[in-house]
């Protein structure tokens, strides 16, 4: 079943959004903890980043037909919905109310643009193994930079073996 027109194009914008927000904060000084923290921000931002890149890629892919555009919709969908809760608390605990009504926008559209494209229940295993792995890198981050090398690794090698089976169902799709 292909991706709706809508749901690329809120994809499309979703990406290019995520990467020209954190642009903005990164080139104003706005993320006032990087330099204390700069694992745990190093893996978020690598997390950001694929979430963006996956957005922008299902998005394209749908607006061209592709048949993998579906099963990178709902992984893309898992990243963001977990990378939007986590905006949204971040947001909540700083009081800047405008994040957070923006991050419960994000979410509802979100889980609407799935909800309506969803066609099998596979649809969920790619949206849980985006959420897994967007969950998996920031986790390894802040292991890291609380200096957790035993418990970053048992997050690292889950990373590791999520990775390739995820690579794996994006190619060939489940039946």
């Amino acid at each position: 079943m292909p991706i709706s027109r809508s749901a690329a194009l809120f994809s499309v914008f979703t990406g290019t959004l995520m990467i020209a927000l954190w642009v903005v904060l990164l080139s104003t000084g706005q993320v006032s903890r990087i330099v204390e923290e700069p694992l745990s921000y190093l893996f978020h931002l690598v997390a950001e980043t694929a979430t963006a890149v996956a957005l922008l890629l299902s998005g394209l892919l749908a607006l061209r037909r592709s048949e993998q555009a579906h099963r990178l919709f709902f992984f893309a969908g898992g990243m963001l919905l977990l990378a939007v809760s986590g905006m949204v608390v971040f947001y909540v605990v700083h009081w800047s109310m405008p994040f957070v009504v923006l991050g419960v926008v994000i979410a509802a559209l979100t889980t609407l643009f799935l909800r309506r494209n969803y066609s099998a229940r596979r649809d969920v295993v790619y949206l849980a193994l985006g959420t897994i792995l967007y969950l998996q890198i920031n986790v390894l981050g802040n292991l890291l930079q609380m200096g957790d090398a035993i418990t970053a690794a048992y997050v690292g090698l889950s990373a590791l073996l999520t990775l390739p089976v995820t690579l794996l169902l994006l190619a060939r799709p489940l039946q």
